[in-house]
């Protein structure tokens, strides 16, 4: 049956690749102007569609910087205003959306955060009211070509990298594998089952096809804290939970938390689900007891719907972005970059 499907779409696959070639074409030529942020910038994103870990690694790339004043730009994927908005605390994830407020809450001290599907403007808007940014980080940017990043991070999933993937609709690909090479480095993610820090062979040998080399391949982890109620207080080792979110891999989430605590219970949603009180209702209703479980990401939306009593309840499981190795090697090579950046820019305004 799967191959019958792949079959049937195969012509649709064959037009969106020639569509997404010709753009790509013309922006490779220069027939469709670019533009270069004059602050450094780091743009992260994927050739597949959705969950490969962008916002954990955004975050991560906020913590390599402490001492850079850092702005990041995202379109704001989900949210339902438009144009260009500086995320603040009265923000809601219908007029910015939950990634980035996500983002916004766990670094609003140290951090400018904003939305704008013309990231152009958004550059611009941000640069006059903050001239003082140094680095502007970019979620989601890989195919949105009208800018380019000084430095360009491509995500792909450990158990399904984009060399094995296909383009959309037979598989998630947005667009060919060959767009690997636009990257100044590729990072497998959730690559939890890696069994050692070694490079596997297999895609060293793949990725070579693209554009890149063992120098520019890291391999990347999740790590998970255990959940927390909005007090503070943990659960009990093996307790019995119930589980809700609207994720990427609600599969993954499930797994996670099935390695210390056992689900009895699940309500899951689709990607940027917008909750409402009747999904909160029905994950109370049955055994209304159980400690609920979400996702970080999903809590910045769930925790205006809930009552103090009920967020007492309600447990949010965090998750980060860890290299598995090479990490010195590619902060070297991005640290290397941004200097490089720097002493040109500099040597332009001196001239």
């Amino acid at each position: 049956m799967k191959s019958f499907l792949k079959t049937l779409l195969f012509p649709f696959a064959i037009l969106y690749d020639a569509v997404t070639k010709i753009r790509n074409f013309l922006f490779d030529k220069g027939i469709f102007k670019v533009y270069e942020p004059p602050v450094f910038s780091i743009g992260v994103g994927n050739l597949s569609v959705g969950g490969t870990g962008k916002t954990p690694f955004i975050s991560y790339l906020i913590k390599t910087f402490p001492d850079k004043k850092i702005a990041v730009l995202s379109r704001g994927y989900g949210r339902k205003s438009k144009g260009y908005i500086e995320v603040n605390k009265d923000a809601t994830t219908e007029n910015v959306g939950d990634e980035i407020l996500m983002l916004y809450q766990r670094h609003e001290s140290t951090v400018k955060f904003f939305v704008s599907e013309n990231r152009k403007l958004g550059i611009e808007n941000i640069l006059l009211k903050y001239p003082e940014t140094d680095l502007i980080l970019f979620d989601d940017i890989y195919q949105h070509r009208k800018v380019k990043p000084a430095f360009l991070v491509l995500l792909s999933t450990f158990d399904k990298p984009f060399f094995k993937d296909y383009l959309l609709p037979m598989g998630r690909l947005r667009e060919a594998r060959n767009g690997a090479k636009r990257a100044d480095a590729v990072i497998i993610t959730k690559a939890q089952s890696l069994q050692s820090a070694k490079v596997p062979s297999h895609f060293i040998a793949e990725i070579s096809k693209y554009g890149q080399t063992e120098e520019t391949l890291f391999f990347n982890k999740q790590v998970f804290s255990p959940p927390l109620n909005n007090f503070g207080e943990g659960l009990r080792n093996g307790e019995n939970v119930k589980l809700i979110s609207g994720i990427a891999n609600n599969a993954s989430f499930e797994k996670e938390v099935n390695r210390n605590w056992k689900s009895l219970e699940t309500h899951f949603y689709p990607d940027h689900h917008a909750y409402t009180r009747k999904d909160l209702d029905e994950a109370f209703r049955q055994m209304p007891k159980l400690p609920l479980v979400t996702t970080e990401k999903d809590y910045v939306k769930l925790k205006y719907l809930l009552s103090e009593n009920e967020k007492k309840q309600v447990y949010v499981l965090k998750l980060d972005s860890a290299f598995i190795s090479k990490e010195a090697e590619f902060l070297r090579n991005l640290k290397t970059v941004f200097k490089s950046f720097e002493e040109q820019k500099g040597s332009l305004n001196n001239g």
